[in-house]
């Protein structure tokens, strides 16, 4: 930091032992500017009530199934032992979620205010380390992209998210498309089922920044191979990782289209459920392609050697929204995000 004066969005994060992993995970969120917009939508609906109420709805769910339970009479000491436990473990994790998020949008909005040139994450790290002892401690290494997505977004999606109404039913519901092979493909009819099996996604998981711009749907093609119906399903994904090819040229460069094609192409399913024998076969994969591109696309790439990124991946090859990104993209998206 050698600027005597900071400037916006330009701001360090001291180490505390070995967290640079944890300083990497939160400069990478705190420079999407999505997510800064985002937070500015909840902190309004923060100040007008919204939040309590949503929290408040779902404490009296909790009473209700409590009493539930207790005038089912068939429950033991131990069993209400144990669902105490559990209540005062949620309400402590949801405290420290809470907490979590206020520090980061403080800090947040530290940074791009220009008013500190380096800050001080001592607080945040002893929450994150109540929120998930695998990353407890200063003193061990980590991967900073896996603390990105399991921890850091984790937890901040479960503090803002919401739940479309009349969804609920959705949660255990999914929708395919059972044809046969020769049958003309309906793009209408793929787009229909594909935003179906997204309000199940939502209903299951909740709506925020995270699932709405962040996560993105396959199209995968599974062809039973008892009946030799065609099975199309439209799952989720919040990252894409890849593999990188041992074999190559040192001086190859690989476009980031080429390595998806020899990653999807290598998935494999051993055993699937076929909505037509309404039974789990055996099931050979047809194809599978990015049906639902995010805005903020997070690929996580591995490597088995240490290799410049410049060298893995031309930047020319990174798709923009309003440009078509390839056969194997098939909606259009925005920015990458490596790991």
């Amino acid at each position: 930091m050698g600027a005597r004066h900071s400037s916006p969005g330009v701001a360090g994060l001291r180490n505390l032992g070995k967290t640079c992993y944890m300083n990497t995970g939160l400069q990478c969120l705190f420079h999407m500017p999505l997510l800064r917009s985002e937070l500015k939508k909840w902190k309004a609906s923060e100040d007008s009530g919204d939040r309590l109420d949503r929290k408040s709805s779902a404490a009296g769910a909790d009473v209700h199934s409590n009493k539930k339970s207790k005038n089912s009479g068939g429950s033991s000491s131990d069993s209400k032992h144990r669902s105490e436990s559990e209540s005062k473990s949620k309400l402590e994790i949801d405290a420290a979620e809470e907490r979590l998020l206020l520090l980061f949008c403080e800090m947040l909005d530290s940074v791009w205010r220009g008013s500190n040139r380096s800050f001080d994450t001592a607080e945040m790290k002893k929450v994150l380390d109540k929120l998930d002892p695998r990353f407890k401690g200063r003193y061990k290494m980590h991967d900073a992209f896996e603390f990105l997505l399991d921890v850091l977004s984790k937890h901040l999606h479960s503090q803002v998210k919401t739940y479309p109404k009349g969804t609920s039913d959705l949660k255990s519901k999914t929708f395919v498309i059972v044809r046969d092979l020769k049958e003309p493909y309906d793009i209408e009819k793929l787009r229909a089922v594909s935003r179906q099996a997204w309000q199940c996604i939502l209903a299951r998981y909740g709506q925020s920044f995270f699932t709405q711009r962040t996560w993105g749907q396959y199209l995968r093609r599974i062809q039973c191979e008892t009946c030799s119906k065609e099975i199309v399903d439209f799952p989720h994904f919040r990252f894409v990782q890849l593999n990188l090819p041992t074999d190559r040229p040192e001086d190859e460069q690989l476009s980031l289209e080429a390595l998806l094609e020899h990653n999807l192409k290598s998935q494999r399913p051993k055993k699937w459920f076929c909505a037509h024998c309404r039974d789990y076969r055996e099931s050979r994969l047809l194809s599978v392609r990015i049906w639902r591109l995010p805005d903020v696309f997070f690929v996580r790439l591995n490597r088995v050697k240490q290799v410049p990124i410049t060298e893995l991946v031309r930047p020319k090859t990174i798709p923009k929204r309003g440009r078509s990104p390839g056969p194997h993209l098939k909606e259009e998206g925005g920015g990458v995000c490596f790991g």
